[in-house]
């Protein structure tokens, strides 16, 4: 025999409608927020799918926002690049004029004062800050102007007028990831922008005996160049010339000395760490000072910057020398033309391509939320019809419930 305690039936019901009482609330919760997984346990395979696709969200929403503040940086400078492309070409034409020889030396001297002008225009947009005040053309180092305009008494001009022009800025890159993997800069570099020709270094001193005294490494425009302990001049040579960086070495032939020469437009850029000598001992770069303006005094440097073109043919048509203007000069205008082509296509190209990645983004956050809403968020024809069945039932078993649950000690002494 068992015997059936009287709080059995009563644990039984309570248990039951504390259960459809938890289901009830839940419905209500699920409507109220609209949303099925309020909490994890509910579904933690959905939660957790959930979970990786609010992550991915939040991510794409910062690759938008970096693509934002992105493209603003590169529409400023496009405008600006612009600009002085049209400088350009108004100098490059002024440079054609001056060296057709029909006019007079007067004449020469104002389209030198309107070529100056150009130059001051050129130095200003070299120079520009934005939005937040930094500069726009001085890669990491924005803080200050990046091109220093040097002033002094020019024959054939009233008052002083800038004689040359050095790149105070340097060749660091601020990077923002804009997908995955993928990132783009939105710092630039002057030196390389406003550059006109491909500049050659040529040592003085002669490197055929040197021999690398202990492991070491050196800075070629921004890349590291490691070296060995017993390396000579051709292991230098060819150390630099299996690098990314846009540069040819060779061994002077008559000298026996390290020559260096750009493949593309832009200022050579040499450095070393504390310790390290071995661009000093081969005569390219002085004991003290810093890049670019760190080198050998008996270093033979030639390939010069936009604003040197702009100088030499102001200084040219000042003197009268035509045949100065119309070769090599126009010449280096043309490069400074095409260089500056050459930075303002590649500015294009990663607009287009920020463009394009926008677009992507944008979907993909579509796509994903579209996803999570179906993992997550409620049916509410179908939750509400579930509230009132469930209301339904709840009334009913109250009702069950109290006639169940009216025994008294009588019934028990029957």
């Amino acid at each position: 025999m068992y015997r059936i305690s009287t709080n059995m039936p009563n644990d039984d019901l309570r248990y039951s409608m504390g259960r459809q009482d938890f289901n009830l609330s839940q419905t209500q919760n699920q409507i109220a927020s609209g949303r099925r997984l309020n909490n994890l346990r509910e579904d933690p395979i959905a939660a957790a799918h959930s979970t990786r696709l609010n992550s991915r969200i939040v991510r794409m929403e910062r690759y938008q926002r970096n693509i934002d503040h992105v493209r603003s940086t590169y529409q400023e400078a496009e405008g600006y690049m612009t600009s002085s492309l049209e400088a350009i070409q108004r100098v490059r034409e002024l440079a054609v004029q001056g060296a057709n020889g029909t006019y007079s030396q007067e004449e020469q001297s104002y389209i030198a004062s309107e070529v100056n002008q150009l130059l001051n225009q050129m130095i200003d947009m070299a120079n520009v800050t934005n939005t937040d005040g930094l500069a726009l053309f001085g890669g990491t180092d924005s803080r200050d102007k990046p091109f220093q305009a040097h002033e002094g008494r020019i024959p054939g001009l009233t008052g002083r007028a800038v004689t040359s022009v050095d790149y105070q800025g340097n060749i660091g890159e601020n990077m923002a990831e804009i997908e995955e993997g993928a990132k783009v800069a939105t710092t630039f570099k002057g030196n390389d922008i406003f550059w006109a020709e491909n500049q050659s270094l040529f040592a003085a001193r002669d490197g055929r005996d040197y021999v690398v005294a202990e492991d070491t490494y050196f800075l070629l425009d921004g890349e590291r160049i490691d070296l060995n302990a017993g390396d000579n001049i051709h292991n230098i040579i060819d150390r630099i010339n299996q690098s990314t960086a846009s540069v040819e070495a060779y061994m002077d032939p008559g000298s026996g000395g390290l020559n260096l020469k750009t493949t593309l437009p832009h200022q050579l850029w040499l450095d070393e760490p504390v310790g390290s000598n071995v661009l000093k001992d081969l005569g390219v770069l002085a004991e003290v000072g810093q890049p670019p303006m760190n080198f050998h005094q008996d270093t033979d440097i030639s390939g010069g910057s936009l604003f040197d073109m702009v100088i030499s043919l102001r200084d040219g048509l000042l003197q009268g020398d035509i045949e100065a203007v119309g070769s090599r000069i126009i010449r280096g205008l043309d490069q400074a033309l095409s260089s500056n082509l050459d930075s303002l296509a590649k500015v294009g190209s990663i607009s287009e391509r920020m463009d394009i990645t926008q677009s992507q983004l944008e979907k993909g956050v579509i796509d994903r939320r579209s996803y999570d809403s179906l993992l997550t968020d409620v049916d509410m024809t179908e939750a509400i019809t579930r509230l009132k069945m469930l209301e339904y039932t709840q009334r009913a078993a109250y009702q069950a419930s109290a006639q169940v649950l009216k025994p008294t000690l009588m019934d028990f002494l029957r």
